[in-house]
């Protein structure tokens, strides 16, 4: 039998450390989410906003007056798709084909007061740096603060995007003489496919205005970087255990390691801290993340039958090979195309999933537990004939 209480130890280490990732992940957001606790704070999903189509740099040092230009952005998140402008593109579900970039001006109102411009500089302690954290922002884009340019991520090559830069986790320290009390102008120049969710700002939080030095810690995640190198050399492991032993009937080596090293990537891809700089290029980045997203729980169903029951059952097989059929539609140059049919595996994972579980889980563990019993019965039987 090959279940044994070390491999048992370890699928539930890994659990845990799983866990751990999501926890750790969640208290983060959500200290940020309750805002600072400082003056200086300011939760850019709170100011009023505006939308207009095109840009100006004219017209973005002072709060847009009512006219048929701007629109006031009621709603949230930012997205240039669920914004109030009239006559936007829509597009079918499962649509391969996109829409040509736009170019759009988000206009945030960002007010300070004495009290936060006192929190630059507190006495006794040493003056602060103001910056920006924009949680998710796309496809190319510019800002300014009181029209001075502060971040610049515009790639284009005759009027279309050359490389795209959707990206999250984006921050930057400001110049403190740029701000000034009473009302800010924070403009975001957008040029994106305005039927694309991605085109804006993509999430409803975090975006903000705090102490530079504190937006740095938060993203200095010490425990997902090295649960990262964990997860890497556990499955750089199990991939030379599985080459160096040739054992067809250890299956699950190849796939526990293929699954160690997708979740790595993964990791790694929802960190726009690490994949920004690593892969600067979205439209590569989230390909790479998508497709990790596809093949993890396929590999996961495979380990587990291969690995309890060792023989992969038919639904699995079939899980599987849709999986690998969506990862080749990701060869398909369209954001919007990638967004549906994540959509799609979403749907046809929650169908999945509870077969695993109950089916490769569950029902195989109460299985072998029913097994185990009638051979010590039969055990006993043999010892009490004798």
């Amino acid at each position: 039998m090959i279940y044994n209480k070390g491999k048992i130890l370890v699928y539930v280490s890994y659990s845990v450390a799983i866990l751990g990732i999501v926890f750790f992940e969640w208290r983060g957001q959500s200290a940020i989410r309750q805002g600072g606790d400082n003056a200086l704070y300011r939760n850019l999903m709170e100011g009023r906003t505006w939308i207009r189509r095109g840009f100006d740099p004219a017209n973005i040092q002072k709060l847009p007056e009512a006219g048929r230009d701007w629109y006031f952005f009621e709603n949230r998140p930012l997205r240039v798709m669920d914004s109030p402008l009239p006559g936007l593109p829509k597009r079918p579900f499962l649509s391969p084909w996109g829409r040509g970039e736009e170019e759009f001006t988000i206009m945030i109102a960002l007010e300070l007061d004495a009290a936060a411009l006192a929190a630059l500089d507190p006495p006794g302690k040493p003056a602060l740096t103001p910056g920006l954290f924009f949680a998710f922002i796309g496809e190319n884009w510019e800002i300014f603060l009181n029209g001075a340019l502060l971040r610049s991520e515009m790639h284009l090559e005759g009027g279309k995007i050359r490389s795209s830069r959707t990206w999250r986790d984006v921050y930057f320290p400001v110049d403190r003489h740029i701000l000034k009390e009473g009302p800010n102008t924070l403009a975001l120049r957008i040029i994106g496919d305005p039927a694309y969710g991605g085109t804006g700002l993509y999430y409803a939080a975090p975006f903000y205005l705090d102490d530079y030095m504190t937006i740095e810690r938060r993203q200095l995640n010490l425990l997902t970087i090295a649960l990262c190198g964990v997860f890497g050399f556990i499955g750089i492991y199990y991939l030379v255990r599985f080459f160096s032993l040739r054992r067809n009937r250890e299956f699950y080596n190849l796939c526990y390691s293929i699954f160690s090293l997708l979740l790595c990537f993964y990791t790694i891809a929802r960190s726009g801290v690490m994949v920004n700089r690593l892969i600067p290029n979205s439209s590569i980045s989230s390909r790479l993340e998508y497709a990790a997203s596809f093949l993890m729980i396929s590999i996961l169903g495979l380990f587990l039958e291969s690995l309890g029951r060792r023989r992969i059952t038919k639904i699995t097989w079939a899980y599987t090979g849709l999986c690998l059929f969506l990862c080749l539609n990701l060869l398909i140059p369209r954001a919007q195309y990638h967004d549906d049919i994540l959509k799609l595996w979403n749907v046809c994972t929650l169908l999945y999933l509870p077969y695993l579980v109950f089916y490769s889980v569950i029902a195989f563990y109460f299985s072998v537990r029913r097994k185990r019993r009638t051979a010590e019965l039969s055990d006993a039987e043999a010892w009490a004939a004798d």
